[in-house]
């Protein structure tokens, strides 16, 4: 059969999402809570997007929190909305969740690809924000060769560590993970922090913060 195309095919490219959006901060938590339960306790579609539709109604719903929508947020309210996400009924069944904060010096590409490879380790992954160059949410799972391994809803693969081990990309980092052993830590907001570097930790622990089926509301 001949080829049939509408002339307009060959003129325009799709848009993809997060090109019209800016919720690569709500996508990066929804990747980053599927890497950490996915040896033991994958999430189906049904699930993801369980998530999804309750990030996006926290977001709508929560004062000065609508512009995320279409300005993207910071890593502050990426936290918050973090924590709406941990307790969404989604995650009732599956083992707990914890949310912890730190601030690693970082002064070097040699120091971020430590940190990283430490922090695989353990077991964790961690969320990231690409900040001025990129100004992108996305969730570093591995190293390799130089390179900072990403699950991302943009499609990148990977960003070289040389690229973003820099003091004036302020970036800032949320971790998430299945270590039992951590303990609770403070819930700082990083948007108030003067630190260059830092980043949160959300682990499976008995100690730590239970999802719970309930209320999902939560000021961001």
């Amino acid at each position: 059969m001949p080829r049939v195309l509408h002339p307009g095919a060959d003129l325009v490219a799709p848009y993809q999402q997060g090109q019209l959006d800016s919720l690569c901060g709500l996508y990066a938590v929804i990747n980053a809570i599927r890497v950490v339960h996915a040896p033991k306790h994958p999430l189906s579609g049904k699930m993801s997007r369980h998530l999804f539709h309750a990030g996006a109604k926290a977001l709508m719903s929560a004062s000065g929190s609508r512009q995320a929508l279409h300005q993207g947020m910071s890593a502050g309210r990426q936290y918050k909305l973090a924590k709406v996400l941990m307790r969404t009924p989604a995650l009732a069944s599956l083992p707990p969740l914890q949310l912890r904060e730190k601030r690693p010096r970082l002064r070097s590409r040699s120091d971020l690809e430590l940190f990283v490879r430490k922090t695989i380790g353990r077991g964790a992954v961690l969320l990231v924000d690409l900040e001025g160059r990129l100004s992108h949410h996305t969730v570093i799972i591995g190293l390799s060769n130089q390179r900072l391994l990403l699950c991302d809803s943009s499609g990148m693969r990977f960003v070289y560590a040389s690229t973003i081990a820099r003091a004036d990309d302020r970036l800032s980092f949320r971790q998430i993970a299945s270590v039992p052993h951590l303990t609770h830590a403070s819930h700082r907001d990083a948007a108030t922090l003067p630190c260059t570097w830092s980043e949160r930790l959300l682990t499976h622990s008995r100690q730590g913060i239970h999802c719970q089926a309930g209320n999902t509301s939560l000021s961001l």
